[in-house]
């Protein structure tokens, strides 16, 4: 959950607010800004090595699920 955690805040304008967002909580409801979540996705696609699928960016919704993604449980 750390990695994940740590690949969210580097790309938030706000870092601090991912602090504020619990592991199962939608990141936008939670204050994350469309150009946030994209941002999210070129970051995940960048540690991963490859494109992520579109079920794999529709999914990128909680820090759970990013985790899940990066740990290779996304696939």
């Amino acid at each position: 959950m750390e990695t994940a955690r740590t690949l969210i805040k580097e790309v938030l304008d706000l870092p601090v607010l991912l602090d504020t967002i619990a592991d199962d909580q939608d990141l936008v409801s939670g204050g994350v800004n469309s150009g946030e979540v994209v941002r999210i996705a070129l970051r995940c696609e960048q540690y991963l090595d490859r494109a992520l699928t579109d079920d794999e960016l529709a999914g990128l919704g909680s820090v759970r699920a990013i985790a899940e993604l990066l740990e290779g449980k996304g696939r």
